[in-house]
């Protein structure tokens, strides 16, 4: 009806006003939501009442303080429609236990999975760092290419594959110069949507660069790895034979995941048999 507001959600112009005796415009503006920023990346929050987000970020913030989030670019935008729930689906991106099986060919020649590095941190938050190898002539390559430019606060992320998981459904595999922040959502009981925003500093952020082309379509190619083995997976947990699946140590962050949602939906609110035992608490890092 062409009802009008200003950029901060006031109600500023109503068609015919005069029909509508009484009307307060001051108390019809648009709903506010919180809107806070780490670095360029914006969060809106439905939440009035929750913990700002720096806060509840805890330890990421000082973790990707070398990422430089306040000068990063989108430089392009993938959205792929997954047929399995979104859990099953984030569940695959936390952990480095497929890598032999899944990526024979490609991250398996490049990250040596037997030397990770966990932590995990309040919220639901947690960190992976893999080293990557030196005795592949594929990740030889990149390494060189990488040790040739760059800043020293970055030596870390030239060395190994640094990757964040933000609660409750953000994966971001940090590089020097471009790299994916994922976002998972759910669409239906069995089918998710996945969202990668890849992003670089700016410089680096030019999408017809050989370079941003380069990690788009290496990423591609990964990503369509880790899918095309999930809707197996969902089917598997569909049957009647499912009863439920052990994780290894290697999978510790996939636990402490479904643990946070318990918390944040309430234990009191979930059956039982659907919940996981608090066991997380005494290993997370401030």
């Amino acid at each position: 009806h062409c009802w009008t507001y200003d950029l901060d959600g006031t109600l500023k112009v109503v068609p015919r006003e005069h029909e509508f005796p009484g009307l307060d415009k001051s108390k019809r503006g648009l709903v506010s939501l919180r809107c806070e920023q780490w670095g360029n990346l914006i969060f809106v929050n439905r939440n009035a009442n929750a913990q700002p987000l720096l806060d509840y970020l805890g330890p990421l913030t000082r973790d990707l303080a070398d990422f430089d989030l306040g000068n990063i670019k989108l430089f392009k935008k993938v959205t792929k429609d997954i047929g399995c729930n979104w859990k099953v689906l984030i569940d695959a991106f936390q952990e480095i236990y497929h890598f032999q099986q899944v990526h024979p060919q490609t991250i398996n020649l490049m990250l040596d999975n037997r030397r990770p590095s966990f932590a995990l941190y309040p919220n639901g938050h947690s960190r992976l760092i893999v080293p990557k190898r030196t005795d592949t002539q594929l990740e030889a390559q990149v390494l060189d290419r990488g040790r040739s430019a760059g800043a020293a606060e970055h030596e870390l992320t030239r060395e190994a594959a640094r990757t964040y998981t933000v609660f409750p459904n953000i994966i971001a595999a940090g590089a020097e110069f471009q790299w994916p922040l994922m976002v998972y959502w759910p669409t239906g009981v069995n089918t998710s949507r996945l969202e990668i925003y890849y992003l670089a500093p700016a410089g680096h952020d030019d999408p017809d660069s050989q370079a941003c082309q380069e990690v788009v379509a290496a990423f591609d190619y990964v990503t369509i790895e880790d899918l095309s083995t999930l809707r197996g997976v969902q089917e598997s947990m569909e049957s009647e034979a499912f009863r439920s699946i052990p994780l290894s140590n290697m999978e510790r962050r996939i636990y402490q995941h479904h643990e946070e949602i318990d918390r944040v939906i309430g234990a009191d609110k979930i059956p039982s048999r659907y919940r996981v035992a608090p066991l997380m608490k005494p290993f997370e890092e401030a």
